[in-house]
C-alpha cells in the first residue's frame, strides 16, 4: 500500500486590488484545481489499479499453493502409499523414513527445531539442493495439533499419526513459488512415501583374513559391508577374524559391528564379544572403540541406548566390578564400579531403558553356588539401585518392559 504524502502547511495568498480582476482570478482558480483534481485522481486510480493488480497476483499464488495443499491431502487421505525409486531419508528418532527421487541426486535433509506460536517441535527441511528448500515434516505433539491450526502464518496438513505425535507437511517458508510448482508432481511421489519404519540393518561379511589363527591385533581380515541405500563397502581391520561379526547397530551415519570370540571355553555367565568397531559411511573410515592394541581376554557384552549416543560395556582394568560408559559422539569415557564384588562374580547383559537413561546390569556368581542379581545404574545422578536378588539362580536381562520395569529370564 503506497505510503500518505505529508501535507506542508503554506502561507495563505494576498491578492492585491491592483492586480487582476477577483473573478478572472476565481476563474483561474478553479481551472487550476480542476486541472490538480484530475491529475490527483487519476493518479490516485494508477496506484489503485497497481495494487488491485498485485493483491490479485497475491491471491493467485496463495490460491495456487492451496490448491496444491489440497492435491497433497486428497493423496494422503486415498492411503495410497507410492513405491519410487530413489533414496531413501531415514529419521531415526521418529522411526519414519521417505523415498527422495533419483532426479533429486543433489538433496539436503536438515533436522532441525521448528518453532511456531504452539510450541517447539522436532522437524526436518527437505531440499531440491543446497539454498532451495521445498517442503517441512514437522513432528507436533498431539495435544498440540488442533491449536497449531490456528496459526495465521504457519498451516500444515497432517501426514499421519502415532500415540504421541501427529506428522504434518507443510511447503517451507522460503520456498520459492516457481521452484515448488515445477516440483509439484514430484513432491507429491515423495510425500506419498511416508512411512513408519526403522533404518534396515547392516551386513557385515568376512572375506578373507591373511592367517587360520584368531587374533584381535595380528594380521588383517577383508570384511564386505552391505547398507541401505544399495551402500557397499569393502575394507579390511586389523587383527584375525573367521566369524561374521554381530551388526549392533545401524545410523545414518554410522554401523556398529561387534567381534566374537573363536575358541573359548570354560564357565562364562556373560559376554559375547571380543572386539567392538564402528565404520563412517561416508568416508568408509573403520575405527576400534575398544583401541585394542595388545592381545586380551576381555569377553564382555555391549549395549548402544536406543537414541545411538552411548555405549556400554566391561572394561580392562584390575578391577573386576568397572565397566565404562562412551559418549559415541565426543568419543569421551565414564567409568562406573558396581557396589558388589567378588572373587566368582561376572556381570553384563547391559540393557540401555527405552528413554537411554538408565543401564540395567546382570551381576552372577558361580559356579559352586549359583546365585545372582539385577542392579540398575541412573546416568542422570550415577547411583545404583538394587532391582531384584535371586538366591540360587543366575539372572538374565531379556528387555525392559516399560522406564521402570524389566523383563528377566
Amino acid at each position: 500500500m503506497p505510503r500518505a504524502k505529508k501535507i506542508q502547511d503554506v502561507a495563505p495568498v494576498i491578492i492585491k486590488q491592483s492586480g487582476p480582476k477577483p473573478i478572472v482570478i476565481i476563474f483561474a482558480l478553479i481551472a487550476t484545481a480542476i486541472f490538480v483534481g484530475g491529475l490527483v485522481f487519476f493518479g490516485q486510480q494508477r496506484i489503485v489499479n497497481q495494487n488491485k493488480e498485485e493483491l490479485e497476483q497475491s491471491k493467485s499464488r496463495i490460491s495456487a499453493l492451496q490448491g496444491q495443499l489440497d492435491q497433497l491431502q486428497n493423496i494422503i487421505n486415498s492411503g495410497i502409499q507410492s513405491q519410487q525409486e530413489g533414496t531413501k531419508y531415514y529419521n531415526e528418532k521418529h522411526g519414519f523414513s521417505i523415498t527422495i527421487l533419483k532426479s533429486w541426486n543433489k538433496y539436503l535433509a536438515e533436522e532441525r527445531e521448528l518453532s511456531i506460536d504452539t510450541g517447539d517441535f522436532d522437524s526436518v527441511d527437505i531440499y531440491f539442493e543446497k539454498e532451495k528448500p521445498v517442503f517441512n515434516i514437522a513432528i507436533i505433539d498431539k495435544d498440540k495439533w488442533e491449536d497449531s491450526q490456528k496459526s495465521d502464518y504457519y498451516k500444515p496438513i497432517k501426514l499421519t499419526e502415532n500415540d504421541k505425535y501427529v506428522f504434518s507437511f507443510s511447503f517451507h517458508k522460503d520456498a520459492e513459488q516457481a521452484l515448488i510448482e515445477s516440483l509439484r508432481t514430484d513432491i507429491e511421489k515423495i510425500v506419498s512415501t511416508f512411512k513408519f519404519e526403522q533404518i534396515p540393518q547392516a551386513q557385515v561379511n568376512i572375506e578373507k583374513c591373511s592367517s587360520d589363527v584368531f587374533s584381535i591385533t595380528k594380521g588383517v581380515t577383508k570384511i564386505n559391508i552391505s547398507a541401505f541405500n544399495n551402500q557397499n563397502i569393502t575394507t579390511t581391520i586389523d587383527g584375525c577374524f573367521h566369524e561374521n561379526p554381530d551388526v549392533l547397530k545401524t545410523t545414518n551415519k554410522y554401523i556398529y559391528f561387534a567381534i566374537k570370540p573363536e575358541g573359548v571355553g570354560g564357565y562364562i555367565l556373560y559376554g559375547k564379544y571380543v572386539g567392538f568397531y564402528r565404520i563412517n559411511l561416508s568416508d568408509s573410515e573403520i575405527e576400534n572403540i575398544f583401541g585394542n592394541d595388545e592381545e586380551s581376554s576381555l569377553i564382555t557384552d555391549i549395549d548402544i541406548s536406543s537414541d545411538s549416543s552411548l555405549a556400554v560395556y566391561k572394561l580392562i582394568s584390575d578391577d573386576s566390578n568397572e565397566f565404562v560408559v562412551k559418549n559415541l559422539e565426543t568419543m569421551k569415557d565414564s567409568k562406573f564400579q558396581l557396589p558388589v564384588s567378588g572373587s566368582d562374580m561376572q556381570f553384563g547383559n547391559f540393557k540401555f531403558s527405552p528413554d537411554s537413561s538408565k543401564i540395567a546390569i546382570a551381576i552372577g556368581y558361580g559356579p559352586d553356588k549359583e546365585r545372582g542379581s539385577v542392579y540398575t545404574l541412573n546416568l542422570s545422578d550415577k547411583k545404583f539401585s538394587s532391582y531384584q536378588t535371586f538366591d540360587s539362580k543366575i539372572p538374565y536381562i531379556d528387555s525392559w518392559k516399560d522406564a521402570e520395569t524389566l523383563n528377566l529370564k
